[in-house]
Protein backbone atom coordinates (compact mmCIF):
# COMPACT_ATOMS: atom_id res chain seq x y z
CA UNK A 1 0.00 0.00 0.00
CA UNK A 2 1.34 3.46 -0.66
CA UNK A 3 0.69 6.93 -0.49
CA UNK A 4 1.66 10.26 -1.31
CA UNK A 5 0.80 13.92 -0.08
CA UNK A 6 1.98 17.61 -0.88
CA UNK A 7 0.76 21.23 -0.96
CA UNK A 8 -2.34 21.86 -3.52
CA UNK A 9 -0.32 24.89 -4.91
CA UNK A 10 3.11 26.61 -4.52
CA UNK A 11 5.23 29.59 -6.53
CA UNK A 12 8.32 27.30 -6.16
CA UNK A 13 9.71 25.70 -8.99
CA UNK A 14 10.04 22.50 -6.82
CA UNK A 15 8.06 20.03 -3.86
CA UNK A 16 8.57 18.33 -1.52
CA UNK A 17 6.93 15.28 -1.73
CA UNK A 18 6.15 12.74 1.13
CA UNK A 19 3.81 9.28 1.78
CA UNK A 20 4.71 6.07 3.32
CA UNK A 21 5.18 2.50 1.80
CA UNK A 22 4.10 -0.70 2.98
CA UNK A 23 5.00 -3.46 1.71
CA UNK A 24 4.42 -7.08 3.84
CA UNK A 25 5.48 -9.07 0.84
CA UNK A 26 9.18 -9.43 -0.92
CA UNK A 27 10.03 -5.82 0.14
CA UNK A 28 10.23 -2.81 -1.94
CA UNK A 29 13.01 -3.30 -4.74
CA UNK A 30 12.83 0.55 -5.83
CA UNK A 31 10.53 3.78 -5.41
CA UNK A 32 10.85 6.86 -7.59
CA UNK A 33 8.94 10.16 -7.07
CA UNK A 34 8.61 12.61 -9.98
CA UNK A 35 11.30 10.68 -11.63
CA UNK A 36 13.37 10.57 -9.11
CA UNK A 37 14.67 7.66 -7.05
CA UNK A 38 14.74 7.68 -3.54
CA UNK A 39 13.92 5.62 -0.67
CA UNK A 40 12.16 5.01 2.42
CA UNK A 41 13.11 5.41 5.83
CA UNK A 42 10.67 2.97 7.90
CA UNK A 43 7.75 3.03 6.24
CA UNK A 44 7.85 6.97 5.19
CA UNK A 45 9.71 9.14 2.76
CA UNK A 46 10.39 12.53 1.65
CA UNK A 47 11.39 13.64 -1.90
CA UNK A 48 12.00 16.64 -3.54
CA UNK A 49 10.78 17.18 -7.12
CA UNK A 50 10.93 19.62 -9.86
CA UNK A 51 7.64 21.35 -11.19
CA UNK A 52 8.53 21.87 -14.53
CA UNK A 53 5.51 23.25 -15.77
CA UNK A 54 3.55 26.49 -15.00
CA UNK A 55 0.39 25.58 -13.96
CA UNK A 56 -0.65 22.19 -13.09
CA UNK A 57 2.04 19.46 -12.79
CA UNK A 58 1.19 15.51 -12.02
CA UNK A 59 3.42 13.79 -10.27
CA UNK A 60 3.72 10.10 -9.58
CA UNK A 61 5.05 7.77 -6.92
CA UNK A 62 5.92 4.21 -8.10
CA UNK A 63 6.91 1.45 -6.10
CA UNK A 64 8.66 -1.60 -7.26
CA UNK A 65 8.96 -4.66 -4.99
CA UNK A 66 11.30 -7.63 -5.56
CA UNK A 67 9.09 -9.63 -7.58
CA UNK A 68 8.18 -7.45 -10.06
CA UNK A 69 5.47 -6.12 -9.17
CA UNK A 70 4.33 -1.99 -9.38
CA UNK A 71 2.14 0.03 -7.36
CA UNK A 72 1.30 3.75 -8.96
CA UNK A 73 -0.01 6.85 -6.84
CA UNK A 74 -0.18 10.76 -8.63
CA UNK A 75 -0.90 13.36 -7.03
CA UNK A 76 -1.27 17.21 -8.42
CA UNK A 77 -0.05 20.46 -7.52
CA UNK A 78 -0.24 24.09 -9.09
CA UNK A 79 2.52 25.94 -9.56
CA UNK A 80 2.00 29.57 -9.72
CA UNK A 81 5.15 32.15 -9.94
CA UNK A 82 3.49 34.73 -12.19
CA UNK A 83 1.94 37.55 -10.04
CA UNK A 84 -1.96 38.26 -10.16
CA UNK A 85 -2.65 41.29 -13.03
CA UNK A 86 -3.64 44.80 -11.12
CA UNK A 87 -5.13 47.96 -12.59
CA UNK A 88 -5.97 50.65 -10.93
CA UNK A 89 -8.10 53.68 -12.60
CA UNK A 90 -9.57 56.64 -10.67
CA UNK A 91 -12.58 58.63 -11.62
CA UNK A 92 -10.75 61.82 -12.15
CA UNK A 93 -6.86 62.74 -12.16
CA UNK A 94 -7.47 66.13 -10.03
CA UNK A 95 -10.86 66.92 -8.05
CA UNK A 96 -11.92 69.66 -5.67
CA UNK A 97 -13.90 66.83 -3.77
CA UNK A 98 -12.57 65.08 -0.93
CA UNK A 99 -12.85 62.30 -2.34
CA UNK A 100 -12.72 59.58 -5.52
CA UNK A 101 -13.85 56.94 -6.89
CA UNK A 102 -11.72 53.80 -7.49
CA UNK A 103 -11.73 51.12 -10.22
CA UNK A 104 -9.61 48.10 -9.14
CA UNK A 105 -9.50 45.48 -11.59
CA UNK A 106 -7.20 42.30 -10.66
CA UNK A 107 -7.17 38.80 -11.98
CA UNK A 108 -4.70 35.64 -11.52
CA UNK A 109 -3.86 33.71 -15.36
CA UNK A 110 -2.86 30.79 -13.10
CA UNK A 111 -4.57 30.49 -9.77
CA UNK A 112 -6.94 33.48 -8.42
CA UNK A 113 -6.66 36.78 -6.48
CA UNK A 114 -6.93 35.98 -2.94
CA UNK A 115 -7.03 39.29 -1.19
CA UNK A 116 -6.49 42.51 -1.68
CA UNK A 117 -4.53 45.65 0.80
CA UNK A 118 -3.51 48.68 1.39
CA UNK A 119 -6.17 51.42 0.72
CA UNK A 120 -8.30 48.99 -0.62
CA UNK A 121 -9.14 46.04 1.56
CA UNK A 122 -10.75 43.36 0.21
CA UNK A 123 -10.86 39.22 0.68
CA UNK A 124 -11.61 37.10 -3.13
CA UNK A 125 -12.32 40.00 -4.23
CA UNK A 126 -14.21 40.31 -7.95
CA UNK A 127 -12.47 40.45 -10.96
CA UNK A 128 -13.52 44.42 -11.25
CA UNK A 129 -14.89 46.41 -7.94
CA UNK A 130 -15.18 50.29 -7.04
CA UNK A 131 -14.26 51.82 -4.31
CA UNK A 132 -14.69 55.31 -2.50
CA UNK A 133 -10.82 56.58 -1.19
CA UNK A 134 -10.95 59.56 0.51
CA UNK A 135 -7.88 62.21 -0.24
CA UNK A 136 -6.69 63.43 2.96
CA UNK A 137 -4.22 65.72 1.36
CA UNK A 138 -4.61 69.36 -0.42
CA UNK A 139 -2.19 68.45 -3.05
CA UNK A 140 -1.15 65.01 -4.63
CA UNK A 141 -2.69 61.56 -2.90
CA UNK A 142 -1.08 58.26 -3.54
CA UNK A 143 -3.16 55.48 -3.29
CA UNK A 144 -1.31 52.01 -3.22
CA UNK A 145 -3.14 48.45 -3.96
CA UNK A 146 -1.73 45.42 -3.38
CA UNK A 147 -3.03 41.87 -5.20
CA UNK A 148 -1.79 38.91 -3.24
CA UNK A 149 -3.24 35.86 -5.18
CA UNK A 150 -3.27 31.85 -3.58
CA UNK A 151 0.20 30.98 -4.08
CA UNK A 152 1.37 34.18 -2.23
CA UNK A 153 2.34 36.02 -5.33
CA UNK A 154 2.41 39.67 -5.15
CA UNK A 155 1.89 43.03 -7.04
CA UNK A 156 1.42 46.69 -5.85
CA UNK A 157 0.49 49.31 -7.90
CA UNK A 158 -0.61 53.48 -7.46
CA UNK A 159 -1.96 56.24 -8.87
CA UNK A 160 -2.01 59.68 -7.84
CA UNK A 161 -5.05 61.83 -7.77
CA UNK A 162 -4.38 65.69 -6.75
CA UNK A 163 -7.00 67.24 -4.44
CA UNK A 164 -7.10 71.01 -5.24
CA UNK A 165 -10.05 72.47 -3.29
CA UNK A 166 -8.58 76.24 -3.01
CA UNK A 167 -9.78 78.94 -5.67
CA UNK A 168 -7.07 80.79 -7.44
CA UNK A 169 -5.26 83.67 -6.08
CA UNK A 170 -6.44 86.87 -8.02
CA UNK A 171 -5.67 90.29 -8.17
CA UNK A 172 -7.00 93.40 -10.02
CA UNK A 173 -4.67 96.61 -11.17
CA UNK A 174 -6.14 99.52 -12.97
CA UNK A 175 -3.60 102.18 -14.12
CA UNK A 176 -5.46 104.99 -11.84
CA UNK A 177 -8.64 104.62 -10.32
CA UNK A 178 -9.78 108.00 -11.74
CA UNK A 179 -9.70 109.03 -15.16
CA UNK A 180 -10.80 111.45 -17.86
CA UNK A 181 -10.20 108.59 -20.86
CA UNK A 182 -12.83 106.33 -22.12
CA UNK A 183 -10.41 103.37 -21.00
CA UNK A 184 -8.16 102.15 -18.42
CA UNK A 185 -5.47 99.78 -18.92
CA UNK A 186 -5.58 97.03 -16.65
CA UNK A 187 -3.06 94.47 -15.06
CA UNK A 188 -4.55 90.81 -14.02
CA UNK A 189 -2.29 88.72 -12.05
CA UNK A 190 -3.69 84.99 -11.48
CA UNK A 191 -2.34 81.99 -9.92
CA UNK A 192 -2.89 78.85 -8.41
CA UNK A 193 -1.03 76.87 -6.01
CA UNK A 194 -1.70 73.03 -6.54
CA UNK A 195 -3.23 73.13 -10.10
CA UNK A 196 -3.21 76.00 -12.68
CA UNK A 197 -5.39 79.01 -13.94
CA UNK A 198 -7.29 77.51 -17.26
CA UNK A 199 -9.23 80.83 -17.68
CA UNK A 200 -10.12 84.45 -17.01
CA UNK A 201 -13.74 85.29 -17.78
CA UNK A 202 -15.60 88.59 -16.85
CA UNK A 203 -14.50 92.24 -18.33
CA UNK A 204 -10.89 89.67 -19.04
CA UNK A 205 -11.84 86.88 -21.42
CA UNK A 206 -8.21 84.68 -21.49
CA UNK A 207 -7.99 80.79 -21.96
CA UNK A 208 -4.65 79.44 -20.17
CA UNK A 209 -3.55 83.11 -18.73
CA UNK A 210 0.17 84.01 -18.47
CA UNK A 211 0.62 84.89 -14.64
CA UNK A 212 0.53 88.62 -14.97
CA UNK A 213 -1.26 90.25 -18.46
CA UNK A 214 -2.19 93.75 -19.17
CA UNK A 215 -5.71 94.49 -21.02
CA UNK A 216 -7.96 97.77 -21.62
CA UNK A 217 -10.87 98.16 -20.29
CA UNK A 218 -13.73 100.34 -22.00
CA UNK A 219 -15.25 102.83 -19.41
CA UNK A 220 -18.80 102.70 -20.59
CA UNK A 221 -19.99 105.11 -17.79
CA UNK A 222 -19.34 108.24 -16.43
CA UNK A 223 -18.83 107.75 -13.00
CA UNK A 224 -18.20 104.59 -11.38
CA UNK A 225 -17.53 102.11 -13.48
CA UNK A 226 -17.48 98.00 -12.01
CA UNK A 227 -14.58 95.72 -13.48
CA UNK A 228 -15.17 92.38 -12.92
CA UNK A 229 -13.00 88.99 -13.40
CA UNK A 230 -13.42 85.52 -12.32
CA UNK A 231 -10.12 82.97 -12.64
CA UNK A 232 -10.84 79.43 -12.87
CA UNK A 233 -8.42 76.72 -12.13
CA UNK A 234 -8.33 73.09 -13.72
CA UNK A 235 -10.68 71.72 -10.74
CA UNK A 236 -13.28 74.33 -11.79
CA UNK A 237 -12.20 76.23 -8.58
CA UNK A 238 -12.92 79.76 -8.95
CA UNK A 239 -12.18 83.54 -7.73
CA UNK A 240 -14.04 86.27 -8.57
CA UNK A 241 -12.20 89.91 -7.70
CA UNK A 242 -13.76 93.32 -8.62
CA UNK A 243 -12.28 97.08 -8.60
CA UNK A 244 -14.11 100.29 -9.62
CA UNK A 245 -12.44 103.12 -11.54
CA UNK A 246 -14.17 106.78 -12.16
CA UNK A 247 -14.65 108.20 -15.53
CA UNK A 248 -14.36 112.20 -15.10
CA UNK A 249 -14.84 114.30 -18.58
CA UNK A 250 -16.89 116.55 -17.32
CA UNK A 251 -14.52 119.88 -15.93
CA UNK A 252 -15.84 121.71 -12.58
CA UNK A 253 -17.97 124.20 -12.07
CA UNK A 254 -16.29 128.06 -11.48
CA UNK A 255 -18.03 131.31 -10.05
CA UNK A 256 -16.11 134.09 -9.32
CA UNK A 257 -18.04 136.68 -7.34
CA UNK A 258 -15.93 139.91 -6.55
CA UNK A 259 -17.79 141.91 -3.15
CA UNK A 260 -17.98 144.96 -6.46
CA UNK A 261 -17.26 145.53 -9.56
CA UNK A 262 -15.77 149.46 -9.18
CA UNK A 263 -13.59 150.10 -6.16
CA UNK A 264 -11.28 153.05 -5.27
CA UNK A 265 -9.08 150.56 -3.44
CA UNK A 266 -6.20 149.05 -4.51
CA UNK A 267 -7.70 145.58 -3.53
CA UNK A 268 -11.22 143.88 -3.90
CA UNK A 269 -12.68 141.07 -2.13
CA UNK A 270 -13.25 137.86 -4.24
CA UNK A 271 -15.24 134.49 -3.44
CA UNK A 272 -14.47 131.53 -5.57
CA UNK A 273 -17.06 128.75 -5.53
CA UNK A 274 -15.83 125.51 -6.97
CA UNK A 275 -16.97 122.14 -7.42
CA UNK A 276 -16.93 118.73 -9.31
CA UNK A 277 -19.73 116.30 -9.52
CA UNK A 278 -17.90 112.69 -10.62
CA UNK A 279 -14.54 114.05 -8.54
CA UNK A 280 -13.43 117.04 -6.79
CA UNK A 281 -11.04 120.02 -7.38
CA UNK A 282 -7.85 119.38 -6.83
CA UNK A 283 -6.02 122.94 -7.61
CA UNK A 284 -6.99 126.88 -8.16
CA UNK A 285 -4.32 128.44 -10.29
CA UNK A 286 -4.07 132.13 -12.03
CA UNK A 287 -4.64 134.93 -10.26
CA UNK A 288 -5.48 132.24 -7.37
CA UNK A 289 -2.83 129.50 -6.07
CA UNK A 290 -4.66 126.53 -3.91
CA UNK A 291 -4.54 122.89 -3.57
CA UNK A 292 -7.68 120.97 -2.52
CA UNK A 293 -9.99 124.29 -2.20
CA UNK A 294 -12.98 124.17 -0.05
CA UNK A 295 -16.14 124.71 -2.54
CA UNK A 296 -16.39 128.17 -1.60
CA UNK A 297 -13.78 130.25 -0.51
CA UNK A 298 -12.76 134.05 0.06
CA UNK A 299 -10.02 135.97 -1.10
CA UNK A 300 -8.14 139.09 -1.28
CA UNK A 301 -6.71 140.59 -4.55
CA UNK A 302 -4.34 143.25 -5.31
CA UNK A 303 -5.66 145.72 -8.22
CA UNK A 304 -2.74 146.67 -10.03
CA UNK A 305 -4.18 148.78 -12.71
CA UNK A 306 -5.85 152.06 -11.95
CA UNK A 307 -9.11 151.24 -14.59
CA UNK A 308 -10.20 147.79 -15.74
CA UNK A 309 -8.59 144.94 -13.61
CA UNK A 310 -8.98 141.25 -15.57
CA UNK A 311 -9.09 138.63 -12.23
CA UNK A 312 -8.63 135.13 -14.15
CA UNK A 313 -8.74 131.86 -12.40
CA UNK A 314 -8.87 128.15 -13.29
CA UNK A 315 -10.44 125.18 -11.63
CA UNK A 316 -8.42 121.67 -12.23
CA UNK A 317 -10.40 118.83 -11.21
CA UNK A 318 -8.81 115.27 -10.15
CA UNK A 319 -8.72 113.80 -13.41
CA UNK A 320 -7.41 116.96 -15.29
CA UNK A 321 -10.30 118.51 -16.50
CA UNK A 322 -10.05 122.73 -16.72
CA UNK A 323 -12.69 125.88 -16.70
CA UNK A 324 -11.39 128.85 -16.35
CA UNK A 325 -13.78 132.45 -15.71
CA UNK A 326 -12.93 136.02 -15.75
CA UNK A 327 -14.27 138.56 -14.19
CA UNK A 328 -13.70 142.49 -14.18
CA UNK A 329 -12.80 144.98 -11.45
CA UNK A 330 -12.55 148.90 -12.32
CA UNK A 331 -10.34 150.54 -9.46
CA UNK A 332 -10.75 154.39 -9.83
CA UNK A 333 -9.10 156.62 -6.76
CA UNK A 334 -8.72 160.09 -9.45
CA UNK A 335 -10.87 163.08 -8.19
CA UNK A 336 -13.47 164.50 -11.32
CA UNK A 337 -12.32 167.57 -12.97
CA UNK A 338 -15.21 170.23 -13.84
CA UNK A 339 -15.54 174.40 -14.57
CA UNK A 340 -17.40 177.01 -12.36
CA UNK A 341 -18.43 180.22 -14.23
CA UNK A 342 -20.98 183.10 -13.43
CA UNK A 343 -19.37 184.50 -10.00
CA UNK A 344 -16.04 185.19 -11.36
CA UNK A 345 -14.48 188.38 -10.00
CA UNK A 346 -15.48 190.84 -6.89
CA UNK A 347 -18.84 190.81 -6.73
CA UNK A 348 -20.75 193.85 -5.10
CA UNK A 349 -24.10 191.96 -4.63
CA UNK A 350 -24.87 189.77 -2.01
CA UNK A 351 -25.59 186.86 -3.90
CA UNK A 352 -24.27 185.18 -7.16
CA UNK A 353 -25.02 182.50 -9.68
CA UNK A 354 -22.47 179.72 -10.77
CA UNK A 355 -22.50 177.13 -13.06
CA UNK A 356 -20.71 174.19 -12.70
CA UNK A 357 -19.81 172.54 -16.31
CA UNK A 358 -17.89 170.32 -18.23
CA UNK A 359 -17.90 167.98 -15.40
CA UNK A 360 -15.65 164.98 -16.00
CA UNK A 361 -14.33 161.86 -14.52
CA UNK A 362 -10.95 160.04 -16.06
CA UNK A 363 -12.17 156.34 -15.28
CA UNK A 364 -15.96 156.76 -14.90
Amino acid sequence: MTGITNAAMTNQSTAVFSGNVIESGSGVASMTVGGVSTSAAGNTFSQSATLSTEGTNTISLVVTDNVGFQTTKTTTIVRDTVAPALSLTPAVALTNSGNVSLTVASSDATTSVASLSGDVVEANPAASLVRSITLANEGDNTITVTATDDATNSVTETTIVKRDTAGPSLTLTPSASKTKNGSISLTVASSDATTSVVSLSGDVVEANPAASLVRSITLSSEGSNLISVTASDEATNTTSKTTTVIRDTVPPSLTLTPATSVTSDGSVALTVDSSDATTSVANLSGDISATSPAATTGYNLNLSNQGSNVISVTSTDEVGNTVTKTTTVTRDNGAPTFNLSGCTGLQKTNSCTATISSAADAIS
